[in-house]
């Protein structure tokens, strides 16, 4: 019986101390989601810079990691620092958005050109189906579809909610019958890829 009671006061120990280091961890990682939303680079990049953290791709409570942060807050020079620490290209946010995704969304021709060159990928599809060249076609945004068919592209991929696909969309968009025409005749090219920028 004193062994038992010995052996479960141990396992308990353990269980306490691995609970207080993942909590630990996890306010540790909070914070420095809160410096990348400051864009405190002192704080951020210092704490990316301590050996044997993997704080770069964590996902926060409210589901984004630092480079969906970046995108967000139009910060190129954020981008490049947080590739050059290993940063997920293609990672998800609550909403299944890509940085590419956002970058589309919002507009950014040069963060969505710069993530394509960094690899992201193209076809990745959020929780709706959406596509990076849905959303460049919902928003109008002609040159961002242009860098998004050249990058592989795939114009015909349907989303979730109409099941339509960028193609579709754009046919049916008689205001912008651009949209259509590069669909139509631009053509996957070799990528060129962009080293990340080390801070």
């Amino acid at each position: 019986m004193t062994r038992l009671l010995l052996l479960l006061a141990v396992m308990m120990g353990v269980a306490t101390t691995a609970s207080a280091q993942l909590s630990g961890y996890g306010s540790e990682a909070e914070q420095f989601l809160s410096d990348v939303r400051d864009f405190n680079a002192e704080k951020a990049m210092g704490a990316l810079r301590r050996p044997g953290n993997n704080l770069v791709n964590y996902r926060g409570r409210a589901g984004d990691a630092a480079l969906h942060i970046a995108v967000m807050g139009k910060k190129m020079s954020w981008v490049d620092s947080l590739v050059g620490f290993n940063a997920d290209v293609n990672i998800r946010n609550a909403d299944g958005d890509t940085p590419l995704i956002l970058a589309v969304k919002t507009g950014q021709f040069d963060i969505a050109s710069r993530l394509l060159g960094f690899g992201a990928d193209p076809n990745i599809a959020n929780r709706r189906g959406e596509t990076p060249a849905i959303l460049a076609v919902l928003g109008r945004h002609e040159l961002i579809l242009e860098a998004i068919l050249r990058d592989g592209g795939n114009p015909d991929i349907k989303d979730r909610n109409a099941g339509l696909s960028a193609r579709d969309y754009a046919a049916r968009d008689r205001r912008n019958p651009r949209l259509l025409e590069l669909i139509e005749s631009t053509e996957a090219q070799d990528k060129l890829e962009f080293g990340p920028v080390i801070r």
